[in-house]
């Protein structure tokens, strides 16, 4: 994505109040695409590895989406 996108996206869903929501979505995603770091799976979790360094900044609020969060961590940490 254009870096310019990637810098004003963010500032416009948080004024239109959308920025939790695709927050949980974009780790709900990524939780259930992100396998256990198994050395059969490193290829997988090489081409979505970048994206899990990015969702370590996105903590989100709601405790469901905050255990997904968390397991996601806990399985890229295991990758990395």
């Amino acid at each position: 994505m254009h870096r310019l996108l990637q810098l004003t996206v963010p500032v416009w869903l948080k004024n239109v109040e959308q920025l939790e929501r695709w927050k949980e979505q974009f780790i709900m995603i990524l939780w259930q695409m992100f396998p256990i770091g198994e050395y059969e799976k490193r290829v997988q979790c090489q081409s979505l590895f970048p994206h899990v360094k990015s969702a370590m900044s996105q903590r989100p609020d709601s405790q469901d989406s905050l255990q997904k969060w968390a397991t996601l961590l806990y399985k890229g940490a295991w990758y990395a």
